[in-house]
């Protein structure tokens, strides 16, 4: 448990210096993770369709 306290310190200190910079950041890297979910299950769809036939 005690190997994680740094990471949660530095993570917390991190938090506190709050930018707009870093905020659009943060939605740009959010909505690449939507979009490759997004491909990820459009490709599984794909792949079940293609099983079934």
């Amino acid at each position: 448990m005690s190997d994680y306290i740094p990471f949660v310190t530095q993570f917390d200190l991190g938090q506190e210096e709050y930018s707009i910079e870093n905020e659009i950041k943060e939605i740009h890297r959010q909505s690449l993770i939507d979009i490759l979910v997004a491909l990820m299950l459009i490709n599984d769809i794909f792949l079940f369709l293609r099983h079934k036939i």
